[in-house]
Formats: C-alpha cells, sequence, structure tokens
C-alpha cells in the first residue's frame, strides 16, 4: 500500500504576485528611503530565489522579466493614481484650506464617533465630486472626497444613505499620506439634499436596512453583530465587543470576509437547487450571487479583498483543485486586486487576508490528505481551517498587537457551528422582511438566537487570564515566531495521526488560556513602567516586589489591569486619578477586579459628572476608599515618591479652549512620582492655560523624564517643557488615534529641547529605571515605523 502521491506545487505566478506587491507598496508611498528600497529589492529578489531553488527545472527564461515588468507595472500605477490625487483641482485649494461648495454623491456608509475628552461628536463619510465651486471658479470633476463633521451637522451628515446626491460647504483639507482621497472637507453646515439614490442604491440600502429591521427585536448585541456578520454593517457594534472578538480572533465574524461570500452563494446555490436549476442556470446564479455581494456590502477596497479571496479560497476546495493550483489562484488574486486598487498593498487587513487564504490553501487542504480517514470529515472546517488561518497569520498578527491569541483556534472552533446559521437565516429575515415584515422578525430573533453562543464564547475567552499571551515584537522574536509557526504547521498531521498525543497537546491548548506568562524579557529591572492602553494613560511607579502606585487606568478595557499583571503586580496601595475623563479613568473597574486597591486620590473638581458618578459607584461597590488628592503635598508609598504639584483648578472656560473639556483638561492634577534615581512629571491632560499657571506661580518642575501632557497633542508651552529640564518624553497614545497624538509640533519641540523621544503607540509598554548618569529604557516591543 502506498500513501498519497507528493503533490506538485505550482508557484510560477507566487514570484510575480510579489513583485506587484511591492511595486504597488512602493508606488502608493509618500516617502522614500534608499535603505528601505535596498530591503524591498533584497526581499523580492530572496524570494525569487528561494522558489526557484525549490522547483527547478520548471522555470521559462522570461520568467524573471515578467516579474521585474510587472513589479513595474504596479509601481506605475500606484504612482500614476498618487499623482492624480495630488494634482487634482483640490490640491491647491486644499493646502491653502480654502472655503469650497461641493456637490457630491455618497458613496459610502457614515461613520460616528462619541464625543469624547476634548473631541465633539463627529461624522465621517465618504464621497464623490460632481462640482466644485472654490476660489471663485466652478470645477466639474469626479474626485473621491472625505467629508467630516461636528455638532448638529455631523447628525445630518450621518443620515445621508448611499448615492444620495447633497450640497455641502465647509473648509478644504490637505489629504493626509496614504490617504486615497483628493481633499478632506471639514463642513461649516448642515448638507442640502439635491437628489435621491439612485434605483441599484436604494435597492441596496433597502436591503441592508431589513436586516437591521429584521433583527430589531433581538437582544442589543445581536441586532448589533447579525447585521455586521451577514452584509458588514458594524456600525452599531461597540468598543467592548470589539475588544472581545479581537482578543478571541473572531473580529472576521465583525467584517465582510471570504467566508461571508463562501456562505452567501451556499445559500444562493441551495435555493437555486431546490427550485430545480442545475448546469449553467447554477453558474449564473454564482455570478450574480458575488456581483450582488459585492454591492450589498458596498463595493469598497475590502469587500472586493474579501471577494477574490473568497473565492480563491473556493476554488481551492473544488473538485479538482489542489494547494499547488490553489496558491496559484491566490497569486493571481492578488496581483489583479492590487493593479486594481494599489493601495490594498499598504493595507493590513489584505495582507491578513492573503496570508490566511494561503494558509488554508496550503495546509487546511493538505493536513486530510496526509491523514487520509484517520479523522472524522467534520474536522477539516471545525479545527484545520481556523488552526491553518492562525498559523499563516500569526506573526503579522503578533507585529501589528504585539500578542499571540491562546484562544484564536478554539473560540473559532466553537463558533464554527453557529456562523452558517447566523448567515442564512439573516439573509432569509432580511429577504422576508421586504416582504412580510412579522415574518421577517420572527427568523430575524432566531438568526440572534443563533448569535448569542458566538457572544459567549467571544466574551467568556476573552476574560481568561492568558488570553493573549504577550509576544515583543522585534524582528528577531517575530522570526523566531514565524518558524514556529511553520514547524507546528509540519507537526500537525503527525500529531494528529497519534491519538494519546493529541489528546495531551488538546489538553495543553485548553490550559494555555489559563496561564499568562510574562513577556520575554520584560519588564526587566524598572523604576516607572507606562502602560500601553491605546488612547489613554496609565503609569505605574513600583514601591515594593508585587506592589506599586498607579496614576490613571487608561480607557475602558482591561489593557491596564492586563499591563499590571504582565509586571507581577497584585496590590496598588495607592491609585490616583488625575482627572476623570474616560480615557484617564475608564478602566478602574477591570483594575479593581484584577488587584488589590488600598486607597483612590481623585481630582478636586468633579467633572464629567457622569464619569466621576461612575468613580464613586466602581470604588463604592469594592469597598475602596476616595479622598480628594493633597494639592501642594504628597506620600511615600515603600520606594515610591508621589508629590502633587498643582491641580484641581482652572480660571479657562468653555470658549477658552476647545470646548468644555478643555477646561475639564486644565484641573488636571500634576504629579512628580519616582523611585530610586528616577523621576517623572505626570501632568493628565493640562493644556496651555494650566501649564502657564505652573510658569506663572513658579512650580517645580524638574524631573528626568517629562511625560507629554495631553497625550502630546499640539497645545503645548514650551517654556514649562524647558524647565523640567528632562532628557526624555515619554507619549501615551493609541495607534493611528482620531486626534492625531502626538502632533508634529510636540514631536518638533522635543526634539528641539534634546529630548529623547519614546511612544507606545508604536513601542508597546515602556519601562525605565534611573541610572547613575543615564535613564535605562526597556520597550514592549520595536518601535514601528
Amino acid at each position: 500500500m502506498t500513501g498519497p502521491r507528493p503533490r506538485r506545487s505550482d508557484l510560477r505566478l507566487l514570484p510575480i504576485a510579489v513583485g506587484v506587491w511591492c511595486g504597488a507598496w512602493w508606488g502608493t508611498g509618500e516617502q522614500w528611503s534608499t535603505p528601505s528600497l535596498l530591503v524591498t529589492l533584497t526581499a523580492l529578489g530572496s524570494v525569487v530565489w528561494l522558489i526557484r531553488a525549490q522547483t527547478p527545472g520548471r522555470w521559462p527564461g522570461w520568467h524573471l522579466g515578467a516579474v521585474v515588468a510587472m513589479a513595474a507595472l504596479a509601481m506605475a500605477c500606484g504612482l500614476l493614481r498618487l499623482w492624480a490625487l495630488d494634482h487634482s483641482p483640490l490640491g491647491g485649494p486644499a493646502g491653502e484650506r480654502s472655503y469650497a461648495e461641493l456637490v457630491v454623491v455618497v458613496t459610502s456608509d457614515p461613520v460616528r464617533y462619541a464625543a469624547a475628552g476634548t473631541r465633539p461628536e463627529f461624522a465621517v463619510i465618504r464621497a464623490e465630486t460632481r462640482q466644485v465651486m472654490v476660489r471663485g471658479s466652478a470645477i466639474t470633476a469626479r474626485l473621491p472626497v472625505r467629508l467630516t463633521a461636528t455638532g448638529d451637522p455631523a447628525a445630518a451628515l450621518a443620515g445621508l444613505p448611499v448615492g444620495q446626491r447633497a450640497g455641502v460647504s465647509g473648509l478644504l483639507q490637505p489629504r493626509e499620506p496614504g490617504d486615497p482621497v483628493a481633499a478632506s472637507v471639514r463642513l461649516v453646515g448642515a448638507p442640502l439634499l439635491l437628489e435621491p439614490p439612485g434605483t441599484l442604491d436604494r435597492a441596496t440600502n433597502r436591503f441592508r436596512a431589513a436586516v437591521r429591521d429584521a433583527v430589531r427585536w433581538a437582544p442589543d448585541d445581536q441586532a448589533r453583530l447579525v447585521p455586521s456578520l451577514v452584509v458588514g454593517d458594524t456600525s452599531g457594534v461597540g468598543s467592548t465587543l470589539q475588544g472581545a472578538f479581537r482578543a478571541t480572533s473572531l473580529t472576521h465574524l465583525m467584517a465582510v470576509s471570504g467566508a461571508n461570500l463562501a456562505l452567501t452563494l451556499a445559500w444562493l446555490m441551495g435555493i437555486a437547487r431546490w427550485s430545480g436549476m442545475r448546469g449553467r442556470a447554477l453558474d449564473v446564479v454564482a455570478v450574480t450571487g458575488v456581483a450582488g455581494f459585492v454591492i450589498v456590502c458596498r463595493g469598497e477596497p475590502s469587500v472586493l479583498r474579501a471577494a477574490a479571496m473568497g473565492l480563491v479560497t473556493l476554488a481551492a476546495s473544488g473538485r479538482h483543485a489542489s494547494p499547488g493550483r490553489g496558491i496559484r489562484h491566490l497569486a493571481a488574486a492578488s496581483v489583479f486586486v492590487l493593479l486594481v486598487d494599489p493601495w490594498l498593498a499598504r493595507s493590513v487587513g489584505f495582507a491578513l487576508s492573503v496570508a490566511a487564504t494561503a494558509g488554508i490553501i496550503w495546509w487546511a487542504s493538505e493536513w486530510p490528505r496526509r491523514l487520509a480517514s484517520r479523522t472524522p470529515g467534520w474536522v477539516t472546517p471545525v479545527v484545520f481551517v481556523p488552526l491553518a488561518a492562525q498559523l499563516a497569520t500569526q506573526p503579522l498578527v503578533t507585529a501589528i498587537s504585539g500578542g499571540v491569541s491562546t484562544v484564536g483556534v478554539l473560540a473559532n472552533a466553537l463558533a464554527a457551528p453557529f456562523v452558517a446559521p447566523v448567515t442564512v437565516l439573516g439573509l432569509t429575515a432580511a429577504m422576508l422582511q421586504l416582504i412580510s415584515p412579522p415574518v421577517g422578525a420572527v427568523v430575524g430573533w432566531l438568526a440572534g438566537a443563533c448569535m448569542q453562543p458566538v457572544i459567549w464564547i467571544a466574551t467568556l475567552l476573552a476574560t481568561t487570564p492568558g488570553a493573549v499571551w504577550p509576544w515583543p515584537a522585534s524582528p528577531v522574536t517575530l522570526g523566531l515566531l514565524a518558524a514556529a509557526c511553520v514547524l507546528i504547521g509540519a507537526l500537525v498531521p503527525r500529531i494528529a495521526a497519534r491519538p494519546v498525543v493529541a489528546v495531551v497537546v488538546l489538553a495543553a491548548v485548553a490550559l494555555t488560556p489559563w496561564i499568562r506568562p510574562r513577556p520575554m524579557g520584560w519588564p526587566g529591572s524598572w523604576d516607572v513602567v507606562f502602560c500601553d492602553v491605546g488612547q489613554g494613560d496609565a503609569t505605574v511607579v513600583r514601591s515594593s516586589p508585587g506592589s506599586a502606585v498607579l496614576i490613571d487606568t487608561g480607557p475602558d478595557d482591561d489593557r491596564a489591569a492586563r499591563c499590571l499583571r504582565d509586571l507581577g503586580i497584585t496590590t496598588v496601595p495607592l491609585l490616583i486619578l488625575t482627572h476623570f475623563h474616560a480615557d484617564h479613568s475608564g478602566g478602574l473597574g477591570a483594575v479593581l477586579g484584577a488587584v488589590d486597591v488600598g486607597v483612590i486620590w481623585v481630582n478636586p473638581v468633579a467633572a464629567p459628572e457622569s464619569d466621576a458618578r461612575r468613580v464613586a459607584e466602581l470604588s463604592a461597590a469594592e469597598g475602596t476608599p476616595v479622598e480628594v488628592a493633597p494639592v501642594g503635598a504628597g506620600a511615600t508609598v515603600g520606594d515610591a515618591r508621589i508629590e502633587v504639584l498643582f491641580g484641581g483648578t482652572s480660571t479657562g472656560s468653555p470658549e477658552a479652549g476647545e470646548g468644555e473639556s478643555s477646561a475639564e483638561n486644565d484641573t488636571s492634577l500634576v504629579l512628580r512620582v519616582g523611585a530610586g534615581r528616577l523621576s517623572v512629571i505626570v501632568a493628565g491632560d493640562a493644556e496651555p492655560e494650566e501649564q502657564q499657571q505652573l510658569l506663572d506661580r513658579r512650580v517645580d518642575v524638574g524631573a528626568t523624564v517629562w511625560k507629554m501632557p495631553h497625550h502630546g497633542s499640539a497645545r503645548q508651552t514650551a517654556a514649562l517643557w524647558r524647565e523640567s529640564g528632562a532628557g526624555v518624553a515619554v507619549v501615551s497614545a493609541g495607534v493611528d488615534n482620531d486626534y492625531g497624538h502626538p502632533a508634529p509640533s510636540a514631536l518638533r519641540l522635543a526634539s528641539q529641547l534634546g529630548m529623547t523621544v519614546v511612544r507606545t503607540d508604536r513601542q508597546g509598554a515602556i519601562a525605565m529605571q534611573g541610572l547613575a548618569q543615564d535613564v535605562g529604557i526597556r520597550t514592549q516591543r520595536a518601535a514601528s515605523p
């Protein structure tokens, strides 16, 4: 008896796809550098050489020339698109921030952001111009633009349906690097409705609304998630659910993915076969289904990407499919999509989709073949597919997040049986909602009920101590992780073929979420740690082994609590809230649940009232005393030194800054904290008014480290920074946050003062130790560009 024949892999298109990707990446780049160009060329050459070396004798003489030619074509496509945007009729006026009146057609659903900190509520929507009146000239052109609005205009902007023709007026703003729009427009008034959407857009809008209406009687979380899974409508999904799905590697269920297309086609083909269709009629249904999927889910780049990857996966799982052919299909689809939209070369989502599809094609189809009949048929979709996808994407995910999900495969395996019912019932409910709303509501409720187990799975597994294991994102550690993923992929068939070994491995996998190891080499010796809590603040000052003082708790999630666990902190004798804004106090509940807190010092000004009330309720529930911070005094807690230099007062008014929150920012407690030889100024969200008060009152702000106030916003007082005499500046901000923190002006100021800048958005958590002549700095991950 002979084993399975070795597969014959057709990888000839793979170097071309890599070349196109590199070309598109460079073509859409705003900044060029010789070192990065050399690295890109070296990587491309290495891939071509490696693939050709693995499959000798199968390469035509023109192949290398084709790789270079296609890379050049992709670069040209990107450069031309970039040039067209930079030299559009809006480029000059946008650079001068001119006032303009535009006639636009809405091309995307709105994204709404709640008010937070100094930022008021605002809405963002994409549109395409038809006419522009600027500088006294009328321009007729179709150009992609981004519309933004705050206040009352934001509500009106968010109410515009896709396809609506509207008149808007506002200030033009230049496009950001890497942003595929000609300009942004900040509205100064509500849009004027001109013409309703066309027939196709009306039908699409009606169907998407039908999905939402069909589940409106389901519980809130179900009603928010069913539309996101069925048609990619994530407008109602809150940050808590997003965090749980992210921690459990289930985010693909909250956005349009290739799986959506596969399930939608399966639903359509089932209906077609039930109706008696056969042969070419089924092909027509499949093509129509793909076109309808793209239209209903809005033909955006992410949807085109999902459609392409979904079709590749379907082709690779066909009757005559093989991993080699699947890789060829994947390479061809990637080339097509990148030439259509070169900006996808810089999209993390596209990279993850390609990697996941490649993993499924290469491993999930090969493992069952090698195991022959030794595993049940359900193992492939339930276990092998999510495992292959996670192994293929894990290095990329870790490079972004600095962690490895230990519950991803388990969560996907448990959720897999419910995804198809939710999709089928959701689509059926939407169709019935258009015909008979009561019947549609019943089916929609059933779709929500099938979604509930997925919600339970995500929320339960996300709360396990080791749901995400920290992993440094340096080139060396990422290389080790990639090698480990490849090794695991090679060992899976051997493990699955041995029942005893498989049971031991499964038991170990089941236990890992309950174990949270400290990151490798982290934190070392430290005096102060600035936690990576996203767009917020959390600073830890060592007081004794297992004990520390905590200043602020970050936003409303458990990242500050996880940071304390990573540091081995079990007791916080003193917790200080510089002020009550949610990005500084939102994580209090998670911290109180994770460690023992002795006492909480709060700002004398209880504003915003809702946030202050929440702090009082959480602390009362845990029995933790709350005291007003003693401004002008301080405390010593073990090795930690705390001085409350200033705060709790403001002479400003809402008009003095960016709204009422600016006055609240200027009440922030200003602290000097430290341990050992290290001292740090922590000033909350102090803005120029409070910073000037510190100067006027001659408050001593001398320290070795300066934590940039207000996450490094543009509103700073240079003289106060200079008074600190600090040699290191710390930025605590979220990756690609909506505020633009840290502002370029704040970074320039730090550079002019000779400060070394470290940032949580690029380097993760930052540990510091005071040395004899310097500050020792250790970051949780390597700096990202």
